[in-house]
């Protein structure tokens, strides 16, 4: 899956959910990013995905963080993983 697939996965997804675009919902977008680019990376199933946004899978998580080739995708995950951990603390 190339950069232009993952567009097209966004893409269908926003579509399903009655969205015209990505532009309400850029963390959403980006989020949606991640988890696609590192499923093409690492040569991950979709099902794979679960562990990267249940935050009792921290462990699994943080394995597949550490075999990403790109520090600017790892960072991103990273931030991501921070503005998730702040919002759990506000409740």
């Amino acid at each position: 899956m190339s950069p232009i697939q993952v567009d097209r996965q966004i893409r269908a997804i926003m579509h399903a959910w009655g969205m015209p675009n990505t532009d309400q919902t850029p963390t959403l977008e980006r989020t949606l990013r991640l988890i696609f680019t590192t499923l093409v990376e690492l040569g991950l199933p979709f099902h794979a995905a679960q562990h990267m946004l249940n935050f009792q899978s921290g462990e699994i998580r943080a394995r597949f963080i550490e075999k990403i080739s790109s520090p600017l995708i790892r960072a991103e995950w990273e931030e991501l993983i921070a503005l998730r951990s702040k919002d759990c603390e506000l409740r």
